[in-house]
This record gives structure tokens, C-alpha cells and sequence, in this order.
């Protein structure tokens, strides 16, 4: 993970997961899991590309009405509803505070480029409704759950639960900052196994400065002054979604480097390297042939195989930009290890690729399949450096 200097220490822990027990690890720019088979490593994998999933879904421009990170609070409720005076003195930050940058209603003055935004101070008042809200907001955490029993390949998210101990699985991220030469926890997103759902919840510490590092969009009516025809209600609803566009806004700035894009690799990929058309073809067979027949029943993918064969098929679309970051590496690695470069080929059907290895100073091309071991291993993760994987994202082998 390619963290800002800025951005906060993340820390994952988890409790009765799957083969895990318990466990604790920092997550880092470069982070590698070493020990004995069956053991979690590729449990915790899976579990932080979900992460991912979840909360990269509202990372780069929150849209108002997509709802938080994982959970959907109502946006006028008792439990939500600023007072008179906090909803005037929100609106009135928004307004002036807020439209003076083009992150909000794309009226404002001050511009970032190429992904990089001058942060936006939340003065303290305001900061401390972000913070309650944060913290009191219903988490039922619909779309970790999602993404968790998708990316497992699971019925349901209480089968990872872990079988020795029979206990509920319990997975908790939080952000430590810096403070006397150790660290504190600034906020946290706890979540739990509660039946057959992920009940999840998030705090953030009452003294940690908040600040806006994200594009946001945001409805104009959202930051527009208070006339003297709008009904008290009408304000408490503009107070309202402001406040939750600004939660949103707040927590993706504070969990870092995870609501960025991340990319799986899985152990098998080699035979799907091999076997990718085969399976594409019998797909495209069997959704076009006609009349009544006996609905066989299909075995399913999990999420980080059916993401990686999606990256696959995508992989002539993505080579229509220019390459990216990674493609220094990946020509070390083909120069250094592979002695050969991995080539993409369309095939008959528009834009689907073919991927072939021509070995250093041979002129002709070989399929995967007919290669070394080393090389199909190899081939995906030069393949994803050089056309998908951009600065700061996640490449998880």
C-alpha cells in the first residue's frame, strides 16, 4: 500500500476468522505474510481486498444519496437531527467555506489536479457534529457484508466464522497517529458476526482534527444560503445532508490508502492464464443457446477469482491509456527474471485478449500454456504493473 506521509498508521485485527484465532498485523506499503499452510495468510488477504471493495466504492467522489461506507443512515431523523443553531452554523460554513472549491457543487474557485487537493480544515463545531454522527449512526454494514461473502465465495458471512472455537468472527480497522514515541487509535470501524449479517460500527476520537482530502459532490442547494421563505424543516433537511455528505467525505480521508483501488491476484491464476477463453467461450454457449433444457447446476467462482478473470478479459480496454506507474517494474521483471516479454494479442471477438510470452531474442510468440510454470505464475502480475495498477493502489499476490 502506497500510504501519504500524512496518512494515518492502519492497524487490522481480527478474532475467530476463519483459521484464525486472533491476530493483529500493520498495514504497510509493502507488507508480506510468511508462515505454515492453512494457517489465515489468504484469509487475511481476501478479507483486506474486501476492505477495499467496500470502502474504495465511495472513496473517489462521493456522490450525495450513495450513502456512507458500508451502512445508510436516514438523513432526517431524532438521532441525526442537528439543532437550530447547529444546522445554521453548518450551512453557513458550507456556504462560505465550502463553495470557494470546486470539490462541492462545482461552483467554487479553488482546483485540484491530478488528484491532488489542497485539504479542507473543518473548523471545530462542525467537527464535532461529524464526529457524533459518525459515531451514532446506524452500521448495519450491508455492502462489507456484501463484498465479504462475494470476494469468500460464501452463502453467507457467518461461514467464516471460525470452527474450532464456534465463536463469531470479529474484525476490527483502526488508524493510529504518532504521539510520545508510540501510538494512539484516532478512529476505528469495528466490525462483528451477529447471525448470518456483519454489525458494524465506527468511532472517531474526540480531539483529532478533521479535514475534507477527497473530491466530493454535493447537490447546490445542500450549501445555499438560508432565505427567509425556507421552512425550519426544509433547514434541518439542508443541514442534514450536508452533514452526511461531510461524514462520508471525512472517513474517506481517514481510511487512507483502503478506499483506494486494490487488485487480487490469486494462487491459481496460472490455470486461469490457461483456461480463461475456455471458460468465456462455454459461457457465451451456454447463454445463447435456445429452447427447454435440464438447468445443470453450476458451481460458482468466488469474488477474487471472478474480479481477476474480469481483469483479464478488460486488459485490451485497459491498454488503450497509457502505462502506468508499474511499467518500469514490470520490465525489470521480465528482463530479470522471465528473460522474455508477456505480450497482449486481440483475439476474433472486439477487444478480447489472448496473452502470449516471446521469450529474449526468439521471434515467435508462445502461448501460456506452453511455457514455464514460473512464467504463467509471473505473467499476470507483470501484465496488471504495467496496464491496470496506478500509484497508490493495492497489488495483492
Amino acid at each position: 500500500m502506497d500510504t501519504p506521509a500524512a496518512a494515518p498508521h492502519l492497524e487490522l485485527s481480527v478474532a475467530n476468522f476463519g483459521p484464525i484465532a486472533e491476530g493483529r498485523i500493520e498495514l504497510r506499503p509493502l507488507t508480506v505474510f510468511v508462515g505454515p499452510s492453512n494457517t489465515g495468510k489468504s484469509y487475511l488477504a481476501v478479507l483486506i481486498y474486501a476492505l477495499h471493495k467496500a470502502f474504495s466504492a465511495y472513496g473517489n467522489g462521493i456522490s450525495h444519496g450513495r450513502g456512507r461506507f458500508g451502512w445508510r443512515a436516514p438523513a432526517y431523523s431524532p438521532a441525526n437531527k442537528p439543532t437550530d443553531g447547529d444546522a445554521a452554523e453548518l450551512v453557513d460554513w458550507g456556504n462560505h467555506a465550502l463553495a470557494e472549491t470546486d470539490i462541492f457543487g462545482y461552483r467554487g474557485r479553488r482546483r485540484f489536479q491530478r488528484g491532488v487537493l489542497e485539504p479542507v480544515e473543518i473548523p471545530e463545531p462542525v467537527a464535532s457534529l461529524i464526529r457524533a454522527d459518525i459515531s451514532a449512526s446506524a452500521l448495519p454494514g450491508e455492502l462489507l457484508d456484501d463484498e465479504i461473502t462475494r470476494c469468500f465465495g460464501t452463502e453467507q458471512v457467518g461461514d467464516l466464522s471460525s470452527y474450532p472455537s464456534g465463536g463469531s468472527a470479529r474484525f476490527t480497522v483502526s488508524g493510529k497517529v504518532s504521539e510520545n514515541g508510540g501510538h494512539r487509535s484516532s478512529w476505528e470501524y469495528e466490525g462483528a458476526v451477529s447471525g448470518q449479517t456483519v454489525v458494524a460500527k465506527a468511532s472517531v476520537a474526540d480531539d483529532l482534527p478533521l479535514q475534507i482530502t477527497h473530491p466530493v459532490r454535493l447537490p447546490r442547494y445542500a450549501i445555499a444560503p438560508p432565505t427567509a421563505d425556507d421552512s425550519p424543516e426544509m433547514r434541518h433537511r439542508q443541514a442534514a445532508d450536508l452533514l452526511e455528505v461531510l461524514s462520508d467525505a471525512v472517513i474517506a480521508g481517514l481510511v487512507g490508502p483502503l478506499n483506494r483501488a486494490a487488485y487480487y491476484l490469486p494462487a491459481d491464476r496460472s490455470g486461469v492464464m490457461h483456461s480463461h477463453r475456455v471458460v468465456v467461450r462455454a459461457l457465451i454457449a451456454n447463454a445463447t443457446r435456445g429452447g427447454i433444457r435440464h438447468q445443470a447446476s453450476l458451481p460458482t467462482l468466488s469474488g477474487v477469482l471472478g474480479d481477476f478473470l474480469d481483469g483479464l478479459i478488460d486488459m485490451t480496454k485497459e491498454r488503450r491509456f497509457s502505462r502506468g506507474p508499474g511499467s518500469g517494474l514490470a520490465t525489470s521483471l521480465e528482463n530479470d527474471l522471465l528473460k522474455g516479454r508477456i505480450k497482449v494479442r486481440r483475439e476474433n471477438i472486439v477487444d478480447y485478449p489472448s496473452f502470449v510470452y516471446r521469450p529474449k531474442d526468439w521471434e515467435r510468440d508462445l502461448q501460456l500454456m506452453h511455457s514455464s510454470s514460473m512464467v504463467s505464475e509471473l505473467a499476470p502480475v507483470a501484465l496488471y504493473l504495467r496496464y491496470v495498477v496506478e500509484q497508490g493502489d493495492t497489488l495483492i499476490i
